[in-house]
C-alpha cells in the first residue's frame, strides 16, 4: 500500500494532535486534529507559520525554547504537561512529546510531536486538590473546637458557679462574674457552630456545651 495513503489517513482520523516542524520551528505538516486546535479551515494553512501566529507569546516562547533544544542536542521530551496560552486569554493544557525529526543521512531537519488534550483532566485534579485543601482545613477547624471545647467548658461552668456564689457579695464582683459567665457561653455556642459545618468529628463536650446548673 502506498505510504502517504497510510500517512495522511492516520494523521485525518487520529484523535491527537499531531506536527511537524523544520528547523526554525515553523510548521511543515500538520494533522486535522491540530488544525481545529490552531483554527485553521485547512491544515496547509498552517504551513510556514509558528506557534506565534497562533498562541500567545507565553506559550510559543516556551514551545519555542523546548523545540530549539531538541534540535540542538537531539534529546526528546516526553509527556510533558504544556500550559497552552492563547490571545483571547485562555488556557489549555496538553500532554506533549516532541522528538527529533531525522534525514537518511541521519542529521536533525526538525521536530515532531504529538500533544494530547488534558485540559478536563487538569480541572478534575485541580478540583480533587481543592477538595482536599478544604478537607484538611475542616479537620484544623475540628481540631481547634476539640482542643478549645475542654477549657470553654470548665470556664462556663467555673463562671456559673462564681456567678451564683457572688450574687449577695459585692455587685461589681457579681457583675464580672456574670460577664465571664455570657462570654463563656458565646464562645461555646461558636465551637458548636463552627463544629457544625465541619465534618471532623469531635468529642462530645465539644458538641454539646451548655450551662451547667448548680
Amino acid at each position: 500500500m502506498n505510504e502517504k495513503i497510510l500517512l495522511h489517513t492516520l494523521l485525518d482520523n487520529i484523535p491527537d494532535h499531531i506536527y511537524f516542524k523544520d528547523l526554525e520551528s515553523k510548521f511543515v505538516l500538520i494533522n486535522k486534529a491540530q488544525a481545529r486546535t490552531l483554527k485553521v479551515a485547512h491544515p496547509n494553512d498552517a504551513i510556514g507559520k509558528t506557534d506565534f501566529d497562533f498562541f500567545s507569546d507565553e506559550h510559543a516562547k516556551q514551545a519555542y525554547e523546548d523545540e530549539q533544544k531538541i534540535i540542538r542536542t537531539g534529546e526528546p521530551m516526553v509527556a510533558v504537561e504544556e500550559k497552552e496560552t492563547w490571545p483571547d486569554g485562555s488556557i489549555t493544557w496538553a500532554s506533549s512529546t516532541k522528538v527529533p525529526l531525522y534525514d537518511s543521512q541521519g542529521n536533525i531537519i526538525g521536530t515532531f510531536g504529538i500533544s494530547r488534550d488534558i485540559t478536563e483532566v487538569k480541572k478534575a485534579r485541580g478540583a480533587m486538590e481543592e477538595a482536599e485543601r478544604n478537607r484538611v482545613m475542616l479537620e484544623s477547624i475540628g481540631a481547634v473546637c476539640h482542643h478549645m471545647g475542654q477549657p470553654a467548658t470548665v470556664i462556663l461552668t467555673t463562671s456559673n458557679v462564681l456567678e451564683k456564689s457572688l450574687q449577695n457579695a459585692d455587685k461589681s464582683l457579681y457583675e464580672m462574674a456574670k460577664d465571664i459567665s455570657e462570654a463563656a457561653q458565646v464562645l461555646g455556642e461558636k465551637l458548636h457552630k463552627l463544629n457544625e459545618v465541619n465534618c471532623y468529628k469531635t468529642e462530645e463536650y465539644v458538641n454539646d456545651i451548655r450551662i451547667v446548673e448548680v
